[in-house]
């Protein structure tokens, strides 16, 4: 029986370990695994075994929009790298930070902070977000990326797709067998 696909849950050591085996086996399985496996910086430790890798992002350099080109230029100017998936994850949380902190007029009690959180919609380098005022959890879009080998076998992602924000409350998203709910919590 031939498998459709594998979801390797990893990081690290671990998963470019797994990303090696896997190209000295020859298996030819879809593979997709979460962005910080094929972060730009892991990249170089993973080479060819990278290659046809998908991953589920909340974010990628090759995003097109004007905060993203503010994010990862600011980014590279102060600390002479490109930015990697912790980079994004803290600016976009200090960014929601600051929203809230403005929304909250000098009052930055627990109860008006935690209000101010739960009101943010911005526009973040990976798009626009917004926090779910019933859960807390960030809504965002998300990307469906590919890993491929430049001209110089280099890996690279590639952006092959973009999802819409859906809310973990949305009849769409619930599992009519479960009260399980999932969301990114950033």
């Amino acid at each position: 029986e031939k498998l459709d696909g594998i979801f390797v849950l990893l990081n690290g050591n671990l998963a470019d370990d797994f990303f090696r085996t896997t190209l000295q086996r020859n298996l030819s399985v879809p593979i997709i695994t979460t962005s910080l496996v094929t972060d730009d910086n892991r990249l170089v430790n993973l080479g060819k075994a990278a290659h046809g890798v998908h991953h589920i992002s909340a974010w990628s350099k090759n995003i097109s929009n004007k905060e993203n080109e503010i994010f990862v230029k600011g980014y590279k100017k102060l600390y002479t790298k490109k930015p990697d998936q912790f980079g994004f994850l803290g600016y976009e949380s200090g960014l929601i930070i600051n929203d809230a902190i403005l929304k909250c007029q000098g009052d930055i009690s627990g109860n008006r902070l935690a209000k101010g959180i739960r009101s943010c919609e911005i526009e973040s380098p990976g798009g626009r977000i917004s926090v779910n005022k019933k859960s807390g959890f960030v809504k965002n879009p998300v990307y469906l990326c590919e890993t491929k080998l430049s001209g110089f076998n280099i890996p690279e992602n590639v952006i092959l797709d973009q999802y819409a924000a859906v809310s973990e409350f949305d009849e769409h998203f619930i599992s009519s067998n479960t009260d399980l709910r999932s969301g990114f919590i950033n």
